[in-house]
């Protein structure tokens, strides 16, 4: 493990963050990090994990469009590759976090996809 200073890209609050030497690597075959050092690697990956424990505005409002955007993610992708895979003509779910989504096969064998996704403001 490595300890890497952390800061929340937000509000500036440091935090000490342990990195893996093999959450390091796998970030280092990214093409984004390809022309880095290891340790401008760890520097950026511990700026992206300050930000995901800060308890600022700035960054509760990043983690909200981070569950958004893999909720989105999951549900055209995972869920409608489950669908065709398993001849579904529909499907409802919801997370943990109040987004709801249900899938309806049409007769054309499109997926028609409804979402809910709850802000709390």
């Amino acid at each position: 493990m490595k300890e890497v200073q952390g800061v929340c890209s937000y509000c500036g609050q440091t935090s000490l963050i342990q990195l893996s030497e093999t959450e390091i690597k796998s970030f280092s075959e990214k093409e984004e990090f390809h022309d880095m050092t290891e340790s401008q690697i760890a520097e950026n990956l511990a700026t992206i994990k300050a930000a995901r424990l800060c308890k600022c505005e700035g960054a509760s409002a990043f983690r909200k469009q981070e569950i958004r955007r893999n909720f989105e993610g999951f549900v055209k992708g995972d869920v409608v590759n489950f669908m065709d895979q398993y001849d579904l003509e529909e499907i409802s779910i919801v997370d943990g976090y109040g987004n709801k989504a249900k899938l309806k096969k049409k007769e054309s064998g499109q997926i028609e996809v409804t979402k809910t996704i709850k802000d709390v403001m």
